[in-house]
């Protein structure tokens, strides 16, 4: 999967976008990234809450030969850092 380096937008940003392109089709983008912010905000709450008690959860830590190398060792220093 290819990332792009770009920084996140912000409230404001997003708020100039519309702005500058007020049409149905950049509404209906606005509405989808105000769903998807609002899933990562439930998520991080989400995280917080059971962060203990997902420690040691071995479907979270098992080795899964899907998982990448990369995948493998994010894994790792989320468990370490979540001390």
């Amino acid at each position: 999967m290819h990332t792009v380096n770009r920084k996140p937008l912000t409230a404001e940003q997003l708020r100039e976008i519309w702005l500058r392109n007020q049409n149905a089709d950049m509404l209906a983008v606005l509405w989808e990234v105000k769903r998807l912010r609002a899933l990562v905000v439930r998520a991080s709450h989400l995280h917080w809450t059971f962060r203990e008690e997902l420690k040691g959860e071995p479907c979270l830590e098992e080795d899964r030969p899907f998982a990448t190398s990369r995948e493998l060792r994010r894994r790792a220093n989320a468990i370490r850092n979540a001390d």
